[in-house]
């Protein structure tokens, strides 16, 4: 174990030079640029020469790692996240209607009929009730009940479709005034992580060069590579994370609202039916409310967030004020707000969409 640590160490020794050196008159934007300008001279100190480009060869390693990951995001935000949104909430109903909407109204079609059936029978059941005087149910109340139900159950795909649209153009309404905020061009859609990449400095090559010059010239490696290195790829993992998982939610809502618009014909014939009847109805109720109050609530929480983001550190990269800023304990503050409004976006708003929906 000793010998491949020690054979890590030299490997590193001799590759930070190299690195720092090869990388002398070309940028990439996935790396750290080249922080060089006052390096010591090789000829009239060489110590001085060699432990500068190692230091910087060693940060255009790291900060390489950071690159990486950056592009990995930015992927999986252009060909999943903003897929997800433009799909699931931009455009749900062109989306619903090419690939679902036959499906959907033949499923419904065929609840409402069994529904039908089920209001028939429940008529008979009232109407035999009504004949023998049976005292112990209510009949008048029930047979009105029962003609209210059957006016719900053939209109039940209308309402259950009138609630998700009416969420979904509030939270285009939201959409587009993050597009305002974010300034989107016409035509294409937010890329949420471009937006935080932008703030927090990993795409942005001033901010790389700004950092590296602070680790080498001012005294700053073990502030930059040892604190500011791994928090960088904590949040990066993380904003990684938040994405994915905010993908896999907004699409699981668009299958919750298949199911509660085909089962919209049972979900109100259910009321009628005695003892778990009204179970159902609450739980199938308590779904459409929420998938409804989510996607609203998460488009405000995502602008909200990224407003805020938007402002922190004023403007400088949160890279660069981190690495500025005297104390340490208010640096490491920048990353886990960060996160913590990434996760409150999706969190807080799945939260409440399940608080308003038992509210409802």
């Amino acid at each position: 174990m000793r010998k491949i640590f020690l054979n890590i160490f030299v490997l590193l020794l001799f590759l930070a030079p190299v690195a720092a050196t090869l990388s002398h008159g070309f940028h990439l934007d996935i790396s750290v640029a080249h922080a060089a300008d006052d390096a010591p001279s090789f000829w009239s100190d060489a110590g001085a020469w060699l432990g500068h480009y190692i230091k910087l060869g060693i940060t255009k390693l790291l900060w390489l790692a950071v690159g990486l990951i950056t592009w990995l995001i930015s992927v999986i935000d252009a060909y999943l996240f903003s897929v997800a949104i433009d799909q699931t909430l931009v455009h749900l109903g062109q989306f619903y209607n090419d690939k679902f909407g036959k499906a959907v109204d033949t499923a419904w079609l065929i609840s409402r009929d069994l529904s039908n059936l089920l209001i028939i029978s429940m008529f008979v059941y009232a109407a035999i009730g009504t004949i023998l005087r049976l005292s112990n149910y209510n009949l008048e109340k029930f047979i009105v009940k029962i003609i209210i139900v059957a006016l719900l159950v053939n209109f039940s795909m209308f309402f259950a479709k009138f609630a998700i649209d009416v969420s979904n153009v509030v939270a285009y309404q939201i959409y587009k005034e993050m597009k305002k905020a974010t300034n989107s061009k016409e035509g294409e859609g937010i890329k949420i992580s471009s937006v935080i990449l932008q703030k927090i400095g990993t795409n942005n090559l001033e901010s790389q060069n700004k950092l590296a010059k602070l680790a080498v010239e001012k005294n700053k490696f073990w502030r930059v590579n040892g604190v500011i290195f791994p928090l960088t790829i904590f949040v990066l993992a993380f904003l990684a994370g938040v994405l994915v998982y905010g993908t896999i939610v907004m699409f699981t809502r668009v299958l919750g609202i298949i199911l509660v618009i085909a089962l919209s014909a049972v979900g109100f014939v259910m009321m009628i039916v005695p003892n778990i009847g009204d179970k159902f109805f609450e739980k199938w109720w308590n779904a459409l409310l929420r998938y409804a109050i989510f996607a609203p609530l998460f488009m405000f929480m995502l602008f909200i967030s990224l407003t805020v983001i938007d402002a922190l550190g004023g403007q400088q990269s949160m890279l660069v004020a981190m690495a500025n800023e005297k104390d340490l304990l208010t640096a490491l503050l920048y990353p886990f707000v960060i996160i913590g409004l990434l996760l409150a976006s999706i969190k807080i708003s799945n939260s409440l969409s399940i608080v308003g929906s038992n509210i409802a």
